[in-house]
This record gives structure tokens, C-alpha cells and sequence, in this order.
């Protein structure tokens, strides 16, 4: 069975690629089926790529001055862009040809199945693009599937207008956090949507110790420190945790209109998606807002916080209650009064539910692949 996944594989984002990455990998392993990356250019991807980018407000122009004037970061990005690059090429199945939305609608390659998800190819306030709602897919000619698509924030009736008329064609529809659930059931009520596990838990804890790197990873006891922006209160948070643990903190900077605002022991720009995996399983402790540095933190079952966004929080939300871990939330009332005991997570329930959500998922995936029927 030939299939080829659908999402955002391109992107300059660790989630991203490991995400894009498992869900091939997953499927791959299966002894009856070929699994490719479509390599489609969606535009966003490669516009974050730029280093220097014509600025749409004060913090992209500030991001230009910034880089302007350092020299050896711009440097460590370009190792980073180029080992992200070469990951891409040496460990991730994308199909060779290339395909813009104008000659995938004019040529769409051949498949017994089309899968888009995971990540956020749902989230209509990031992307309008209906080539992640498959509709390039001529009705009948291949199984249409979503798998752990992520909407985010709830559609309007003017995007349910938009979508709906494709969602009707697919196979099988899942997403990946339950609070979407409510309106796409609504929305959908014949086609039994359900909510499954993020593609980096269909593969196990042995398979991604196997894959993770520890090169840049200290000898000593470390705190783990990785964020996609700045949130409010992340510096005290940090700041706090550093000083109950007395350990060495470790910053992954993904942004860099700003010093490491942390003071760090060590900072870490040009790390590979292997060596964020490392990171993850050799630290003591791991505060993040990433989605996916709390995924691997709970396949590691390390002791972490997550420091919420100003949006986009459902998915942690969904993600602490189907797994049933403490609350990991860090909020400025609990930091006021944190003690070092508040720390630890108690993953004591999470081993059954882990098991019973990722067969689920594994077996939606496969029985809808295979024109079955999953419970």
C-alpha cells in the first residue's frame, strides 16, 4: 500500500519535523506499507527560513538590528538551517519530486492513501491552504485520512463553510485535541471523529532513545530550558525552579531578537532534532511552552513545567488529561508560593492510559487504511 503523508514537514521547527518524521516512520514499519512525505512547498515553510525578513512590526525589525550586529549567531543558525536540512534529507522519507499547489492540482501522484496531520494543518487562523484538507484529492481515487490533525482554535461558521465540503470526503477523521472534539461532531456527526495521540507516541520510548543524540548534552545534572516566544512570567519561573534545584540550566534559543534572557550556563542554537530529543531524556528537569518538548518530557516521564501561552494552551490541557499527569501549569499564583516538593510530577495512572490511547490511535490509523472498521 503506497501512502504519502500531508503536513508541515518543511517547517524550521523541532515539533515539526518530529512529528512529520514519526508518523513516517510509524507507518513504514508496517510490513504492508510504503509511506512518503508529500514534498509539498507550502509557502510559510520556506518563508521561515529567512534570516533576515522584510519586518511586519517593531519585533521583526528589531530581530534584523539584532542579527546585524551578531555576527556568530547568524553563524550558529546557519549550522542549525543546515543540519536541519541535512536530517530532512538522511532521515525523513520525502518524496523526491517537488510540488507547488498549481502543479499538485494539475498532477497528483499516485497513492492508495493520503494522511494529512499531524500538527496544526488545521488551524485556519495560520493557514487557509486546502491542500491539507486534501482537495486535491479526486473523490474515490485514494483513501482520504486525518491523523491527529490539530485545529486549535475553534472554526468560524465562514471556515466551516469552506471545509466541510471536503471533510465529507475523507475516510476517517481524527484530531488531536479533545476540545475541538464538541464542534467537529457537530459539524460532522456521520463520519465519528476521534481524538488520538500526537505521531511522536506511536513510536516508543525505545525508539527514540535509539534515535536521540547526547552530544551537547552536559555531564552534570541540568535543567532544560526550551520556548517558542517569550511568555509572560517564563524569566521568573525559570529563575525560581534554578534556584530550589541548585542545578546548571541549559537554553535551547530558538528566537534571537533577544539575548538568552535566562543567563545560562550553556546556550544551544545549532542543535539537530536528535539532539533536542537528548536533551530532553539526559535532564533533570525540563521547563518549556512547547508542545512537543512536554511530549517527549512525559515519554521520558521527566519532571517538568509548562509555562502557557497566551493562546494555543488546549493542547497541554488535552495532552495532561488523556495521559492523566499532574498538573504541569505553571501559573503566577503557584509561583509564589512554589516548594521544591511542587515539582515533581506524578505520572503513577499514566502507564495504562498511555497504552490504551496509543493502541487506539495506532489502531484508527491502520484499520482505516485498510477500509476497516475502528471501534
Amino acid at each position: 500500500m503506497k501512502v504519502f503523508t500531508v503536513t508541515f514537514h518543511a517547517n524550521i521547527n523541532y515539533g515539526a519535523k518530529l512529528q512529520a518524521y514519526a508518523l513516517a516512520k510509524f507507518l513504514n514499519n508496517q510490513n504492508d506499507i510504503e509511506c512518503e512525505i508529500l514534498n509539498y512547498n507550502y509557502p510559510k515553510s520556506d518563508e521561515s527560513w529567512k534570516l533576515f525578513s522584510k519586518p511586519r512590526g517593531l519585533r521583526g525589525l528589531l530581530k534584523n538590528i539584532y542579527l546585524a550586529m551578531h555576527v556568530r549567531d547568524v553563524i550558529e543558525v546557519k549550522k542549525k538551517h543546515k543540519a536541519l536540512r541535512a536530517f530532512t534529507t538522511e532521515c525523513m522519507p520525502v518524496a523526491s519530486e517537488r510540488y507547488d499547489r498549481n502543479k499538485l492540482l494539475q498532477n497528483v501522484p499516485l497513492a492508495d492513501a493520503f494522511v494529512c496531520g499531524s500538527d496544526q494543518v488545521w488551524n485556519l487562523s495560520r493557514t487557509r491552504d486546502l491542500t491539507f484538507f486534501l482537495d486535491f484529492v479526486k473523490k474515490g481515487t485514494a483513501k482520504k485520512i486525518s491523523y491527529a490533525a490539530s485545529i486549535a482554535e475553534p472554526w468560524t461558521k465562514e471556515d466551516i463553510g469552506i471545509v466541510k465540503q471536503w471533510l465529507n470526503e475523507f475516510d476517517g477523521i481524527s484530531i488531536r485535541e479533545e476540545g475541538n472534539l464538541p464542534q467537529l461532531m457537530e459539524v460532522l456527526p456521520d463520519k465519528k471523529p476521534k481524538v488520538v495521540c500526537d505521531p511522536v507516541f506511536l513510536l516508543s520510548k525505545q525508539e527514540w532513545d535509539s534515535f536521540s543524540s547526547t552530544q551537547l548534552c552536559p555531564q552534570e545534572s541540568y535543567i532544560f530550558c526550551y520556548f517558542i516566544g517569550l511568555v509572560p512570567y517564563a524569566i521568573e519561573t525559570v529563575a525560581k525552579i534554578r534556584q530550589l534545584l541548585g542545578l546548571k540550566l541549559v537554553y535551547l534559543q530558538l528566537n534571537l531578537d533577544v539575548r538568552d534572557p535566562f543567563h545560562s550556563d550553556k546556550t544551544i542554537i545549532d542543535a539537530t532534532p536528535k539532539d533536542f530529543v537528548g536533551l530532553i531524556k539526559n535532564a533533570s528537569f525540563v521547563i518549556t511552552n512547547s508542545f512537543h518538548a512536554s511530549a517527549f518530557s512525559l515519554i521520558f516521564k521527566k519532571d517538568f513545567v509548562f509555562v502557557p501561552k497566551k493562546k494555543d494552551n488546549e493542547r497541554l490541557f488535552s495532552l495532561m488529561k488523556v495521559f492523566k499527569i499532574s498538573d504541569v501549569f505553571m501559573t503566577k499564583e503557584k509561583l509564589e508560593i512554589l516548594m521544591l516538593d511542587d515539582l515533581k510530577v506524578d505520572y503513577s495512572l499514566t502507564d495504562a492510559s498511555y497504552q490504551e490511547f496509543t493502541d487506539l490511535s495506532k489502531n484508527f490509523l491502520l484499520d482505516t487504511l485498510h477500509g476497516k472498521k475502528s471501534n
